[in-house]
């Protein structure tokens, strides 16, 4: 038997999953950016390794629903904290960031579009520095 989910109007279709710890300056400009982008069918996904440079503070206070932060109670080795944050997404995809990357938003807006119209279980991309 053969089932495919029905997609409801509210469904994310890209949750950005972003691992932290102490880079508030860096993280905060990500989220923003990944905010400024006016659609309702994305969410980032924070999972904060017990920062101490005010992360936290910083993240609550940013009122937006699509932000979901999760605080480990006791710091967890970075690959777990990974892990964590993409087992707390909710999208049908998942966009790994670092906390100290940064997005196009013309380029996010394109593979959304992209997502939307194909069927997929994985998708792989990569941006090589010319030399």
């Amino acid at each position: 038997m053969i089932s495919k989910r029905i997609k409801s109007e509210n469904e994310i279709i890209l949750s950005f999953a972003i691992p932290t710890f102490n880079r508030k300056k860096e993280l905060e400009e990500l989220v923003h950016s990944i905010l400024d982008l006016a659609r309702d069918d994305i969410d980032i996904v924070v999972t904060d390794n017990c920062s101490t440079d005010g992360t936290s503070d910083m993240l609550e206070a940013i009122f937006d629903g699509r932000l979901k932060v999760f605080r480990n109670e006791k710091p967890i080795p970075g690959l777990s904290n990974m892990i964590q944050g993409i087992f707390n997404c909710d999208g049908k995809y998942i966009f790994y960031c670092n906390d100290r990357d940064l997005i196009v938003k013309e380029s996010i807006v394109k593979l959304i579009a992209f997502l939307q119209k194909n069927e997929l279980s994985f998708v792989y991309t990569t941006k090589r520095k010319k030399a």
